[in-house]
Parts: C-alpha cells; structure tokens; sequence
C-alpha cells in the first residue's frame, strides 16, 4: 500500500467507521481501500468498496458497486440486482448470473450509452440539479488552481503531513461554527459582521475541498493507470469521482462529509501555524 493510499484511507476511515458498521447490521458489506470477497454459499444484501476490487462467489441480493476497482463474478455467482464500476471493469466469468444492469463507467471517456445508463436510476430533478452544480464548481476548482495553484500546494502538503491533524480541525472547526454566530449575534458590534464570517467558512470549506480531491484525484488516475502531474488533471479526477461516489446512498454523503472535514481542518491548521509564525 502506497503512502498517499494510507494518508487518504486515514483521512476517510474515521468518518466511515459509524457507516460501515451500520452497513454490516444489514448484512451489507462496505470497505475503504481494500477489496470485498462475497465467498460460495454466502448471501449479503449489497456490496461497496472504495479503492478496491469485488469478488462474488456467492450471492449478493442488491447491487456489487466498486469505485476504482472492477466487480468479479465468478461461477457461481450471483448479483440480484446492477453490478457498477466507476474507473474499472465489470467482469463476468462463466456461470454466473447479473439481474439488472451491467454498468462500467471510465470518468474520462463518457460516451452517450455510458451516461444513460449512468443515469437511468436517478429519477428526481434534484439529481440534475446537484449535476449541474458539480458542473459549476468543476468551473470554480479550475480558476483556483490558475489563479492561487501555490495555496494549494500547502493545502495538500498539510493534508499529506498532517491528515488525522486537518480531520480532527475541521469537526472542531464545524462544531465552532455556530457558538461563533451566537455570539456574534448577541453583540451590536458583531451582527453586521455574521454574513462575512459566513462567506470565509463556506469559502474554506469549498477550497479545502477542491485541495483534498486533488489528493484523491491523483490515487486514482493511479489506480486506473493514468498517472498525471498536472494539479488540474488530478483535482477534476478527484471531483469527478467525489460526485460519482456521491451516487451511492449513505456512504456517498458520509465521504464526501469526509473530504470536506478534512480540507476545511487543513485550512485551518495552515492558517494557525501561520499566526504562530507571525507572533513568534
């Protein structure tokens, strides 16, 4: 295991551990950075990895999902319900049966059968709404990196040094927010200054974010075996996928919350080292 796949596993794993073990409580089975085995004569209601292959050899009665690595169905096997890949491949060997759709999905080369059937399962306009406003902070994280590319250097270099650190920054960091706005609140002086205050938190959070995928985005252009140095490549690799694995309910929320956790703890931790610094 490479050294930046075991910072971003620390990053995620922390806010996926409450998901994972509800997931098992449904005999789902659900994995960061490993791969998932579904062994003969073993029934599982759905199976979900994150920077891992699937392996059915027995039963999985919902949906065998993997984000950068490919689902296996061996003889024998059996997926009730859509076997997906989202950077891999979907592989059926022999004897072994698929009940709904087969879907195998390369971010970097999405043709028009490719986004049907991508899309087939998402029936609400608010789907189509948060695609569209991917597409809008896609635009954003692209006029980052051309205009303030060296913030974002540090940002990543903090988040590689000090992960568990920007984790645990960013939920004190979002816990804060709001004893912040009372007090704010209950002084003359500090009202007009509220929406202010705001508008730096939600700037952080979308700039801590843009920072982590682009560590996330550089393990998976890894993983699928396009490896790129550009900063841009790598952050709309890692926002691409972020709204992909936003697809997938609970766990989808739970890493994107993470990545947003972090990014946000990493600006923070920056910016107070920098204080020190300063003061020092």
């Amino acid at each position: 295991m490479t050294f930046l796949k075991s910072i971003i596993i620390g990053l995620i794993t922390l806010t996926l551990l409450g998901t994972v073990t509800f997931a098992e409580n449904l005999d789902s089975k659900v994995k960061v950075g490993s791969d998932i085995t579904v062994p003969v004569a073993t029934a599982v209601d759905s199976v979900i990895s994150v920077g891992g292959d699937v392996h059915v050899y027995g039963m999985v009665l919902e949906d065998a999902v993997s984000v950068g690595g490919d689902v296996i169905i061996y003889p024998g096997g059996n997926v009730a319900e859509d076997a997906i890949s989202v950077g891999g491949s979907v592989i059926n060997k022999g004897d072994s049966k698929i009940g709904g759709d087969t879907v195998t999905v390369d971010p970097f080369n999405l043709d028009a059968e490719t986004w049907t059937h991508t899309v087939k399962p998402i029936r609400h306009w608010g789907y189509w709404m948060g695609g569209l406003a991917s597409i809008a902070f896609l635009v954003l994280a692209v006029l980052v990196v051309l205009f303030v590319p060296s913030p974002v250097r540090q940002i990543q270099e903090t988040l590689l040094d000090s992960g568990v650190q920007s984790l645990v920054w960013g939920l004190f960091g979002v816990i804060l927010v709001i004893p912040t706005t009372i007090v704010l609140a209950i002084s003359l002086v500090g009202i007009p200054l509220i929406p202010f205050f705001w508008i730096i938190i939600f700037a952080a959070k979308l700039f801590g974010y843009v920072c982590c995928s682009g560590i996330l985005g550089q393990q998976v252009l890894n993983k699928i075996k396009r490896p790129s140095n550009s900063m841009m490549i790598q952050i709309i690799a890692g926002l691409v996928t972020l709204w992909f694995v936003g697809l997938i309910p609970i766990v989808g929320w739970l890493l994107k919350t993470g990545v947003t956790l972090c990014g946000f703890g990493a600006v923070l931790l920056l910016g107070w080292d920098r204080y020190r610094y300063r003061v020092n």
